[in-house]
């Protein structure tokens, strides 16, 4: 059960105000970088979501809007 807290932690560091200014200073390292570390956290914590709030997103799953807008 350490993945979610992996995803956390990443999700955290990225957040940080001299970690976003460094990234989004440089587009590159900004779309290379920052983004896919991005993805890479909210993986990393969808099951336990999916497992917290089984329920939460089957209203509007039909058309697979949760993924778009996760």
């Amino acid at each position: 059960m350490r993945q979610p807290i992996y995803g956390l932690a990443l999700f955290i560091f990225l957040i940080l105000p001299p970690v976003v200014t460094l990234a989004e200073s440089i587009m590159a390292i900004h779309m290379h970088m920052q983004m896919p570390f991005f993805l890479i956290a909210g993986v990393l914590m969808t099951p336990f979501f999916q497992k917290k709030f089984p329920h939460f997103f089957e209203k509007w799953n039909g058309n697979g809007i949760p993924g778009i807008l996760i």
